[in-house]
């Protein structure tokens, strides 16, 4: 079972967007979109990345892609996709993890194609947020001095989720860091192991 991260609670901060739908259709279009950019490279290998085919030509701009992405890239596009989420719409936390399936190998690649309400424990707020409408947002900042190995790379980055509400508020939910192990693939890097260790 993977770990979520704990909730650091405080009140509401500033205003982000306008009022209801907005919101909501506007993170889970960003998610979508950033699942198309990456979908070729994570789920049909033999096609070179550098001739995307069908509607991923048309989503080709948006975004870092998988396979000549920098370990430290690659942590944050991984982490940031696995840790935002959308109650109303994922059925765990762990639908964010298929996500971000594009930037994975290994045990978290393997978790990515399973069921996803089984891999990762939802945390306490969620029927919470799915009852509100509200959206999880993350954000990754990851080390880029540090020097990697021909096949292994590990990378320390600091995480930060912030609950985005319908009415346009939204509230800081959890700060910590994290460390990744990468591992270097035919494709590129990619994410194979993760502890939070703050």
């Amino acid at each position: 079972m993977l770990p979520s991260p704990g909730r650091r609670p405080s009140g509401h901060g500033t205003p982000i967007m306008k009022r209801n739908g907005i919101l909501l259709a506007a993170v889970a279009a960003v998610l979508i979109a950033a699942t198309v950019a990456t979908w070729h490279d994570g789920r049909s290998p033999d096609v070179p990345p550098s001739q995307p085919t069908g509607e991923d030509a048309d989503h080709a701009h948006l975004g870092p892609q998988p396979h000549d992405a920098s370990p430290a890239t690659v942590v944050e596009q991984g982490l940031t996709l696995m840790f935002s989420w959308v109650p109303v719409i994922d059925p765990a936390p762990g639908a964010a993890l298929t996500r971000a399936r594009a930037w994975l190998t290994g045990n978290l690649a393997a978790a990515a194609n399973s069921i996803p309400a089984q891999q990762v424990r939802a945390p306490a707020p969620w029927a919470s947020w799915q009852r509100s409408g509200d959206v999880v947002t993350a954000t990754v900042r990851a080390d880029r001095s540090v020097p990697c190995g021909t096949d292994d790379c590990v990378v320390t980055a600091h995480l930060t989720q912030t609950v985005l509400h319908r009415d346009g508020t939204d509230t800081p939910y959890s700060a910590s860091t994290i460390t990744a192990a990468l591992t270097r693939t035919p494709q590129g890097w990619r994410l194979a192991s993760y502890r939070l260790t703050t």
